[in-house]
């Protein structure tokens, strides 16, 4: 908007300028108006009746903008927490890099709530542009580790080094041809000693990505039987047993 150097002579004139004082009313009449009333990184939780509850994530996730999002049990203890990349380096020129991220881990409580897991106690550390976030098991530990994709520098990779004696069991589904990931079903893992865990395998998982098909659930230190049941995008159910300590459990679908 060439006009705008000759209107305001200085930035101080236009940081202090009105919409009113930059367009002509005519222009702000027919004009479409937009409102963003929450800046910050949420999460949505379902009350299970169809309204969700905004919570916002701990002040230390809103340091930078947040691209790639990944959940998972990352510690093996029962509950999901998030990862999330940080950085934008393509603002406009006048707005200059939001490169204040090292990018986060929050560890989940159980009821909904974050906690932020600083990188010196994490080990996830990255002052690069990152966006595309991914989960991928890299070393057969059954153990979610990340890829993540910077923009216009390397990826990096960060393997998992578990969390004391927990125990993570890795769920693959092989599905029937045309959806041999089993794409769109839903595995549930239920353990007597924690709350049940759902978790439901998708296509796509951000930023021009992909993670794994496989599914990571944990169970704490517990050494005990564990029942997985299986919703496959048809409608139709599989159940297994396994033990908590197995590893990868592999499930097939029924045959017709």
């Amino acid at each position: 908007m060439p006009f705008l150097q000759e209107k305001f002579p200085t930035f101080r004139q236009f940081a202090e300028a009105t919409l009113a004082d930059i367009y002509t009313p005519a222009a702000l009449t027919t004009a479409g108006k937009l409102e963003c009333t929450e800046l910050r990184s949420v999460i949505l939780i379902n009350d299970g009746h169809g309204a969700f509850r905004i919570v916002a994530l701990p002040r230390l996730q809103q340091v930078a903008p947040a691209f790639g999002v990944v959940v998972a049990d990352f510690d093996a203890d029962g509950a999901q927490d998030i990862f999330t990349s940080h950085n934008f380096y393509g603002p406009q020129p006048e707005t200059g890099r939001m490169s204040g991220g090292l990018s986060m881990l929050l560890r989940g409580v159980g009821d909904g709530s974050f906690e932020p897991v600083w990188p010196d106690d994490s080990g996830l550390i990255i002052h690069e542009d990152a966006r595309a976030v991914t989960l991928c098991d890299l070393n057969d530990d059954d153990r979610p580790d990340l890829v993540i994709a910077c923009n216009d520098d390397r990826g990096r990779v960060f393997h998992n080094q578990g969390s004391g004696n927990n125990h993570s069991l890795r769920v693959r589904l092989k599905g029937r041809s045309g959806n041999l990931r089993g794409i769109g079903a839903r595995v549930r893992v239920n353990a007597s000693w924690q709350a049940p865990q759902t978790v439901e395998v998708l296509a796509g998982s951000g930023y021009l990505s992909q993670s794994t098909s496989d599914l990571f659930f944990g169970l704490g230190a517990q050494l005990g039987d564990v029942q997985i049941e299986v919703r496959w995008p048809n409608g139709e159910l599989s159940s297994v047993a396994a033990q908590s300590d197995q590893g990868l459990v592999i499930i097939s679908r029924p045959p017709i």
